[in-house]
């Protein structure tokens, strides 16, 4: 194993380092900057909180894995879920996780107001349980799905706003994982028709 050395701000190797199950919020503030972690296992690492600032500046991460709003997202993370297993973490409008793969990860987030949205657009959603998010109307075009990816527990708003939106989508949800709404009016109810996912409003 390579010990982490930041001098001079130069770049260092660390290899061998296992993130899995660590928590970044309780990382020190500076991080592990400037660093190759390209060989680090971060599949379970957890954001149950979202970190105060970029723990990971200027660092080679493995390829699967990006750094976006201060959290790591690739396959298997955890986001969400605070010390009570069920908070949901706040995410920034706009936040882009484009072209990520997120491969069996757990996400519970909240994006605030009416009309916000998160792009997964072409992420690779395949096993990804939503748990309880707020996701509003975010964007999945272009992602990829499949029969364990769990968007069934939404929380589902009474604003036509939030509307989730996907067409061109890879691979097919599996039945019972789409989010249902009731009967008050401007709840949406999805079904997958061909690639595309589609909300209705029940009157």
């Amino acid at each position: 194993m390579t010990v982490a050395r930041m001098v001079g701000g130069k770049t260092h190797e660390q290899t061998a380092i296992n993130h899995s199950g660590a928590d970044l919020a309780t990382y020190a503030s500076t991080g592990i900057q400037g660093a190759n972690l390209e060989n680090n296992l971060f599949s379970g690492v957890t954001s149950l909180t979202k970190p105060a600032q970029a723990l990971f500046t200027n660092s080679a991460l493995p390829a699967a894995y990006k750094e976006v709003e201060e959290m790591i997202f690739g396959p298997g993370v955890i986001i969400g879920g605070g010390s009570d297993g069920i908070t949901k973490l706040s995410i920034d409008n706009g936040t882009a996780l484009t072209d990520i793969d997120l491969t069996g990860s757990s996400i519970k987030a909240d994006l605030g107001a009416a009309g916000n949205s998160i792009s997964f657009r072409g992420a690779d959603l395949s096993g990804v349980d939503f748990h309880n998010s707020n996701l509003r109307a975010s964007n999945f075009s272009g992602a990829t799905v499949n029969a364990t990816t769990d968007l069934s527990d939404l929380t589902i708003t009474a604003d036509a706003q939030d509307k989730l939106v996907g067409i061109n989508l890879v691979g097919t949800f599996g039945q019972g994982k789409l989010p249902t709404g009731n009967e008050t009016a401007n709840q949406h109810n999805y079904v997958q028709t061909g690639t595309e996912l589609v909300g209705t409003i029940k009157a």
